[in-house]
């Protein structure tokens, strides 16, 4: 008994985990979309390609079972991006 309600807690917690994750990723993929169309006048198409894009990204990075490793990629490519910035930007959000 004891051990199923633990298996139920687990699969409840992992289904909150991709829920959130998923909602998180909507959120910021449209905050981005915005901001693509007032600074360089994106519209559907354009947002449409990065949008499939981005899905690509996800199903190539996301680990749901391991936030940890999916995090650590995305560190690791916004390092390989943005350089000291990112890590100045990390610091910046971390502050408030």
């Amino acid at each position: 008994m004891a051990n199923k309600l633990a298996q139920l807690l687990q699969k409840a917690r992992q289904q909150g985990f991709e829920n959130g994750l998923y909602q998180g990723l909507q959120f910021g993929v449209n905050l981005t979309a915005i901001a693509f169309n007032h600074r360089y006048g994106f519209g559907d198409k354009r947002l449409t390609l990065i949008q499939g894009d981005v899905q690509k990204l996800v199903d190539e990075v996301v680990d749901v079972n391991d936030p940890a490793v999916t995090e650590e990629h995305i560190r690791y490519e916004m390092r390989r991006i943005r350089g000291e910035n990112y890590e100045k930007s990390e610091r910046e959000v971390m502050e408030r």
